[in-house]
């Protein structure tokens, strides 16, 4: 049984929907899947394919000038509803996992939510949990709580008691979890994504095609890329597009001698087709944990990717297929940009290994053959109890 507590998750534009629905994907290879979901995600499922239908393009966009609401009496009602709202199903939930006695339940976790923890934990199925956040602290970027500090160590004993607990990037080092069921999987690529470009060789020619996937968001630090585009040595030799919502207000803050282009939101399937026409992927910030779904997608269309150092990636991947920059140096991000206009041969050195590394390893198939080996392995042995 797939649980899906969050409804933010089937939003087309987000990491978080692929990872779902590639995960249900995959999974479905082996097992057949029954999705408990709130009222809110059902309408969008299908569960005769086992893939979700995207909801409609639309964000709620965050001012990340006027900062997070610091009423902590607010954060506090604002956390007591959610706990509520989250929970007020759980009878429902209940019936439902009771008559289907699965084999077990994998969920994707979402925050102040333990309707299927509690249900595995009273009905005694396996639970496997999939973290891909610090949630607890994410939500102090919107408002803080004086329900914080006990969020995050319910969230930690729900991870401590889970059968397995897989951590999406490097969540497991930035949680400081330690512990056997702690299982750090990293994000991925179709197969038939990444093997479309497989004969595809980059024009190298000036203007530099620089790419940014994503949105405006308070973790993306966009302002250090445009204080490394400010400090950029040939600005008339870039061209940089930014793929996603809310960029146009990026305008004025570009160098006027840069070539932009805001390409608004694309749909994944038609994301390849773009990015294979540049030359570089930008990743201008990171947190500490994260796995960076567009890092992937760079990868598949054999894009030079220059990101800044952290601990995750730096263990996954190796100096010669990614370039590096120190974390917030909007300086160094501009020299290695400099640098590829110096020496374009560095797009096809670093873009070739890139994909093969990719290719290789991070195909959505290959990282859930390893979770149902993983899975496999818990059943087994829980049988032999």
């Amino acid at each position: 049984m797939y649980v899906m507590t969050e409804p933010g998750c089937i939003k087309s534009y987000s990491g978080a929907f692929l990872h779902i629905t590639n995960g249900i994907r995959e999974l479905s290879r082996y097992y057949h899947i029954d999705i408990l979901a709130p009222k809110a995600v059902q309408p969008y499922i299908q569960n005769g394919n086992f893939t979700l239908i995207p909801s409609p393009e639309k964000r709620t966009v965050v001012d990340m000038n006027t900062g997070p609401n610091t009423n902590k009496l607010y954060g506090l009602l604002k956390d007591l509803k959610t706990l509520l709202v989250n929970h007020l199903p759980f009878f429902r939930y209940y019936r439902q996992v009771k008559a289907a006695r699965p084999d077990f339940i994998y969920e994707r976790i979402s925050y102040l939510n333990f309707n299927a923890f509690l249900i595995a934990k009273l009905l005694n199925i396996p639970y496997i949990t999939e973290v891909n956040g610090v949630y607890y602290e994410e939500i102090r970027h919107y408002y803080h709580s004086w329900l914080n500090g006990l969020a995050r160590r319910l969230m930690l004993a729900t991870y401590r008691r889970s059968d397995i607990c897989y951590m999406v990037g490097g969540l497991k080092q930035s949680h400081g979890l330690d512990g056997g069921h702690y299982i750090s999987v990293q994000n991925g690529i179709e197969t038939q994504f990444i093997d479309r470009l497989k004969d595809h060789k980059k024009q190298l020619e000036l203007p530099l095609q620089l790419c940014f996937v994503g949105h405006l968001a308070y973790h993306h630090r966009i302002e250090v890329l445009l204080d490394a585009l400010r400090k950029l040595k040939q600005p008339q030799h870039i061209h940089i597009h930014f793929i996603g919502a809310n960029f146009e207000s990026l305008h004025q803050a570009i160098p006027p001698q840069i070539q932009h282009t805001f390409h608004g939101m694309v749909k994944h399937e038609q994301l390849l087709d773009l990015l294979q026409q540049f030359h570089v992927g930008l990743i201008p910030a990171c947190r500490p944990g994260d796995s960076f779904m567009k890092l992937y997608t760079y990868g598949a269309a054999k894009l030079m990717c220059i990101v800044p150092r952290q601990r995750n990636v730096e263990q996954t991947f190796d100096k010669g297929e990614l370039r590096f920059f120190e974390l917030e140096n909007s300086g160094q991000l501009a020299a290695c940009i400099d640098e590829v206009v110096q020496q374009p041969e560095m797009i096809h050195t670093y873009g070739q290994r890139l994909y093969q590394t990719v290719r290789q390893r991070f195909t959505w198939t290959s990282i859930f053959e390893q979770v149902h080996t993983e899975i496999q392995r818990l059943l087994h042995a829980r049988q032999g109890r």
